[in-house]
């Protein structure tokens, strides 16, 4: 039977020649009067027209006949499709569209005839299926294997599998685009979370501590978003709960290779293609840094580093597989950073110039960049970027905007009214006709492609594709399709322009009826608040602050942003006396307008906590003597120490050593506190131990997110076990003070052996590792060194051992082993914008005079003249002493 099936379809019906549609019409009705018409015992005349309405699906050619023949030539269930008419009709219907639609799909089903038969009497092809349904499954099949190297090629096959029904889907228009690319979505979620889950058991197998930080893995991008193209890069970060400060390091080794592991997992062309290509360059500080770091780490980026890009690239951060938990309080920490209540600069302007640059470069490196669907004029990233600048303008206002996926937001800025709704369903329709367009693309041959098919073939199937009857009404709905998002793109992102031009009072406004309202709240709140204490010149005072508001709002570049701010301020102001203040104070108004204007963490220390509001009308604010005692610290007194600080900084009444040393002398008053406490506690003498001060908090160059860093020396005769439950006493003390605070962390990371070793060091100790183990990168270290409390005894030994050891070096050998530090901390420090300069690590920046200085310091013999000095106190230092050449 297969043999005469074979003969009939091979040499009569599929041979290579010149095809149209009426020869391959010609060729297959004479092999259903030659086969299948005696077979099924029917009638031919109603059997070829099932055919031919079949074949006008399609638009065949001999791409297409080669791959159909593939297939017959390989399903060996085909004599379960010959058992009636119409099992062989539906049959060939959906290995037709195969053949047409997809080459990757035709290579699958080539491999994998079985999975045909499963999905066609299942009925699994009219189901939707649900991250449990895809867990579940794949779940029971690596279970039934043991070694990794089977449980790896169970992922392959299972994701082949659900290609294939997740493809077919598709083509057959058996379900919605959304549910398509959700269905993808969930399904690499399904395989991405068992390939780190198998890369972390073999890890974890491989190491002694059984008890590891729990980790999040998180997807960003189309994955992010649950929309995931058929053969999209995943992008991804990893962060892991903090773990002990004693094994932060091996941690973070630990999850390095753990993702490294994963991602070889993934791009194992073992299949002759990936399982996924795996990103993971969008962590923070890029490609260079680990591929894991610690969700305290993560926050502390984001907050201090996190640029305006990596902002909308959170907007698709979404969770993957681990710890939920984790993923939870990482989100919730960050939430304020991707959504702030306002912005210096607008979504749009820093979006809009982000997508210039890259289409610029784009445009240069591909030819076809005008038929790119994803970046020409009005294609999918318009679409796209469009939706995330509103995102970022209104997320911080409507929490039901902080989705990840892009026609969800479409559908809430419909109901939130701040798009039409007949724009929100055009809009969404046509992003949808977009997309479809692309997962034709990808799905055609599983590669990374974004460009129209300009042969015939492929072009005239993906008209047939998209159920559209030619290829100028193609051209007409892609156009159609193309004005509407240019036009919602302009309609974003010509309001950029708009914060320019539009005037309320010469100022830059955003949107000039919403700024009239905001500004008339402002005054009446005034009035509100300050009726008790202006009475007769109430509206003379009122009448002065508006023009002072007024003049201060022309000259913002941000008004919005401005007046926001002052409305909220106001509104936390406590008493009508603080309210008289602002009014009549002009000073006090310029500085609050300046704060507001030009900087954040100071405005968000204003407006989150109404006791610093209370500081600031004390008349102390600008006061730093006594402004802080150590045996009364607490959360309010770092906050305000911190704020005063900041305050005194950007008005410029203190430098940048002056608040090295305020810091430096606020964590010396604490930190001797602890240890005097903690001496009586232990019964120990300040003859009888040294607490030094090390690296930046040591030479007095402390800022405002410095580690504290201390080493702990003890006299041989103090018991080790004492002085160690002494040493962890002040670290545990120090951190409970600081414990709801991201700054002025304390670790001991640069005694001897480092993070690994023990805390405290007897002096003997000290010595014996000087003599047999001490490397330049350390004497380098130990140059910033003060003592802090304790005996003066100890600290001078310490200094005369460093003095002995370091002459036993040449010149030459101190000069080549520093060059060499420089070049590994540079290599591991170079910036993500290559255009950017690091003012610390670039060459002839920070680290350059500082490691000249440090060198000047060695060569001679580490004098105690220079040693535990802020930069500009060592330069003078050598200077007098003629040192410094």
């Amino acid at each position: 039977m297969l043999s005469l099936l074979s003969q009939l379809i091979f040499k009569k019906f599929f041979l290579p020649h010149s095809l149209n549609l009426c020869v391959f019409k010609r060729e297959l009705k004479n092999f259903v009067s030659d086969f299948l018409s005696k077979r099924f015992q029917i009638t031919e005349k109603n059997f070829f027209e099932s055919i031919e309405y079949i074949i006008e699906e399609i638009f065949p050619t001999e791409r297409v006949l080669r791959n159909l023949k593939r297939i017959f030539e390989n399903d060996y269930y085909l004599p379960i499709y010959l058992e009636t008419p119409e099992d062989f009709l539906k049959y060939f219907e959906v290995i037709l569209k195969i053949s047409a639609f997809s080459n990757y799909l035709t290579d699958v089903m080539v491999r994998n005839p079985e999975f045909l038969t499963r999905f066609l009497s299942s009925g699994e092809l009219h189901k939707d299926f649900s991250i449990h349904d895809f867990t579940n499954e794949l779940n029971q099949q690596i279970s039934i294997y043991k070694s990794f190297e089977k449980k790896i090629d169970a992922l392959r096959r299972f994701k082949r599998l659900h290609i294939l029904r997740i493809g077919l889907r598709d083509i057959l228009n058996l379900c919605e685009l959304e549910q398509t690319m959700l269905e993808y979505s969930l399904l690499t979620n399904s395989i991405l979370e068992k390939a780190f889950q198998l890369s972390f058991e073999i890890n974890q197998s491989k190491i002694e501590r059984k008890k590891i930080p729990s980790y999040a893995l998180i997807s960003l991008g189309k994955l992010g978003g649950l929309e995931l193209n058929f053969s999209s890069d995943v992008d991804l970060i990893c962060l892991y709960n903090n773990p002990d400060e004693k094994y932060s390091s091996e941690v973070l080794e630990f999850y390095d290779k753990v993702v490294k592991d994963f991602i070889k997992i993934c791009t194992d062309t073992k299949d002759g293609s990936p399982l996924y290509r795996i990103d993971f360059r969008l962590r923070p500080d890029g490609k260079y840094s680990p591929l894991a770091r610690s969700i305290s780490y993560y926050q502390i980026y984001y907050e201090t580093y996190g640029r305006d890009w990596e902002r909308q690239m959170l907007l698709k951060m979404n969770f993957v597989c681990g710890d939920k938990n984790l993923y939870d309080k990482f989100y919730r920490s960050i939430e304020n950073f991707i959504f702030p209540r306002s912005s210096i600069i607008p979504p749009q302007v820093f979006i809009r110039r982000f997508r210039k640059i890259y289409l610029e470069k784009f445009s240069e490196e591909n030819s076809s960049a005008v038929l790119n669907l994803k970046h020409f004029s009005g294609g999918i990233r318009d679409v796209e970027f469009s939706v995330q600048a509103l995102q970022l303008i209104y997320g911080g206002r409507f929490n039901q905007l902080r989705s990840s996926n892009t026609i969800n937001v479409i559908k809430t800025l419909s109901e939130l009214n701040l798009i039409e709704n007949n724009l929100a369903l055009s809009l969404t329709n046509a992003y949808k006709f977009l997309r479809r367009i692309e997962n034709y693309i990808q799905l055609m041959d599983d590669r990374q492609l974004h460009t129209l098919p300009q042969d015939k073939d492929k072009l005239e199937n993906l008209v047939k594709y998209l159920e559209l009857k030619s290829k100028k009404e193609f051209d007409l709905k892609l156009n159609t399709t193309r004005k509407i998002v240019r036009e919602f793109y302009e309609k974003v992102f010509g309001q950029e322009e708009k914060i320019y031009q539009l005037k309320f009072h010469s100022s830059k406004i955003y949107d000039k009826e919403s700024f009239e309202k905001k500004f008339q709240k402002l005054i009446n709140l005034i009035e509100e608040k300050s009726l008790n204490h202006l009475v007769t010149t109430q509206s003379e005072a009122i009448s002065d602050f508006q023009e002072r508001l007024i003049k201060a709002l022309k000259q913002s570049e941000n008004p919005e942003r401005l007046i926001t701010h002052f409305i909220k301020f106001i509104s936390n102001l406590n008493t009508s006396f603080q309210i008289l203040e602002l009014i009549q104070n002009k000073k006090l108004f310029t500085l609050i307008a300046k704060v507001f204007e030009h900087s954040e963490p100071l405005t968000n220390s204003i407006l989150g906590d109404k006791k610093i509001i209370d500081f600031i009308f004390s008349g102390t604010i600008f006061d730093l003597k006594n402004s802080y005692s150590p045996r009364r610290i607490n959360e309010e007194e770092i906050k305000r120490f911190v704020f005063q600080l900041m305050l005194n900084f950007f008005t410029g009444n203190l430098k940048t050593n002056q608040v090295s040393e305020e810091i430096t002398k606020f964590i010396d008053q604490i930190l001797i506190s602890i240890i005097q406490k903690k001496s009586y506690e232990f019964d120990l003498s300040d003859k009888e131990f040294a607490v030094l001060g090390m690296g930046s908090y040591g030479n007095f160059e402390m800022h405002f997110k410095s580690d504290v860093d201390v080493l702990f020396i003890f006299h041989n005769q103090v018991d080790e076990n004492t002085s160690e439950k002494f040493s962890l006493n002040i670290l545990s003390e120090f951190r409970n003070i600081f414990k709801l605070f991201d700054y002025f962390q304390i670790d001991s990371k640069l005694r001897p052996e480092g993070t690994i070793s023990k805390l405290s060091w007897s002096i003997s100790e000290i010595e014996k590792y000087i003599h047999q183990r001490m490397r330049i990168w350390e004497f380098q270290a130990y140059t910033k060194m003060r003592l802090i409390y304790g005996s003066e005894e100890l600290f001078d030994s310490l200094v005369k051992l460093l003095q002995n050891q370091i002459r036993n070096f040449s010149f030459q050998t101190i000069a080549m082993e520093i060059k060499k530090n420089r070049q590994n901390i540079k290599s591991s420090k170079i910036s993500f914008e290559q255009n950017s300069i690091d003012l610390k690590n670039s060459s002839g920046a920070l680290m350059d005079l500082q490691f000249l200085l440090q060198y000047k310091i060695l060569i001679n013999s580490f004098n105690e003249k220079f040693i535990g000095k802020n930069f500009k106190a060592t330069i003078e230092q050598l200077s007098k002493s003629d040192k410094i050449l």
